[in-house]
């Protein structure tokens, strides 16, 4: 198929998935609903689809789509955040906040991330952005044994989390701050979430106040994906 038949229909897509998310109830329920759920499911498939990835160079340059991508990745974040919510409620009436299904998921990737990173159960580690549910610290915690602090900017998400953390009696500190300004001195390893930003002036001040030798691992996001993660 010709690249514009294919951009064509790229932007009906896109079109199609704006005006379903935009009749969404405006709620909890309604953006946890099994329609709301087969909608963003839609939009991550087309975000990885390998039929697109001829025009993403285009689509990504292109400001009349990112208007549209920031309409779609506010309403995703919103989704995730939502199910990250449902994921700490989950946790909280679980005998154990490791046995939700969710962080059983998390732990394979974090084992890679944290042995590609060389953590270790000596490592002092921070992760910027972690959110209601912290379940990549929780993970990294779990399997390598060290020390970890989650610090994110929203006041709900660390009070929720460190509310978790207090039920379990998990000795993750939670700090509630900003990215942009925070003194990141004392951290072997920094972990960047996706849904952090803004991610260049969190990076710059990283570099300015981090000490010498430290890792930092971020989470980035290219090509059609920043339909739904700001890159």
């Amino acid at each position: 198929m010709a690249l514009s038949n294919i951009y064509a229909e790229f932007t009906q897509e896109v079109d199609a998935l704006l005006k379903q998310i935009m009749q969404l109830p405006c709620s909890p329920d309604g953006y946890l609903s099994p329609q709301a759920r087969e909608i963003f499911a839609h939009l991550e498939a087309i975000a990885t689809s390998d039929r697109y990835q001829g025009i993403q160079d285009d689509v990504s340059n292109s400001a009349y789509f990112q208007t549209k991508f920031q309409t779609l990745r506010a309403a995703f974040e919103t989704y995730e955040t939502l199910l990250e919510t449902q994921e700490f409620i989950k946790a909280l009436q679980a005998d154990h906040v490791l046995q939700t299904e969710q962080l059983r998921r998390t732990f394979e990737f974090a084992k890679i991330e944290g042995t590609r990173a060389e953590i270790t159960k000596n490592s002092q580690v921070l992760f910027v952005g972690s959110g209601p549910y912290p379940e990549t610290a929780l993970a990294i915690h779990h399997i390598f044994g060290c020390p970890i602090t989650c610090l994110d900017i929203n006041p709900v998400a660390c009070g929720l989390s460190s509310y978790l953390m207090r039920k379990n009696r998990i000795p993750i500190v939670v700090l509630q701050g900003n990215g942009t300004t925070f003194r990141y001195q004392g951290y072997t390893h920094i972990i960047v979430a996706a849904l952090a930003k803004p991610k260049r002036d969190i990076l710059r001040q990283i570099c300015q106040s981090t000490d010498h030798g430290v890792t930092v691992i971020v989470r980035t996001i290219q090509g059609l994906r920043t339909m739904i993660y700001e890159p």
